[in-house]
């Protein structure tokens, strides 16, 4: 058994340790601790990275936080622009009626 160290995408920014089995390019085998029988998890998924090494795990997250920063902050020019826009926005003259 070895240490490996898991990252949950949506409900976490922490690195936790879990023991693993065994594991192969595309899957870990980790203890189910209600069953204590042995149970295979894909090494990544829509939910969780399992990294072999503290390093690859926080490297993992420091790319993924820096991503949605990045995305924020293009995100805020955006919304600047276009609240640039709309504050420069004059209301139509009507002509008058006869």
């Amino acid at each position: 058994m070895s240490t490996w160290y898991a990252v949950r995408k949506y409900s976490s920014h922490r690195i936790e340790e879990v023991d693993v089995i065994k594991f192969t390019d595309k899957s870990i085998w980790l203890v189910n601790s209600f069953t204590t029988l042995p149970e295979r998890h894909a090494r990544s998924s829509e939910y969780s990275e399992y990294y072999p090494t503290w390093e690859e795990a926080h490297a993992f997250l420091l790319g993924k936080y820096a991503r949605e920063v990045a995305d924020l902050k293009e995100q805020t020019q955006t919304a600047n622009s276009i609240l640039g826009q709309i504050k420069k926005m004059k209301k139509p003259v009507q002509p008058p009626s006869e």
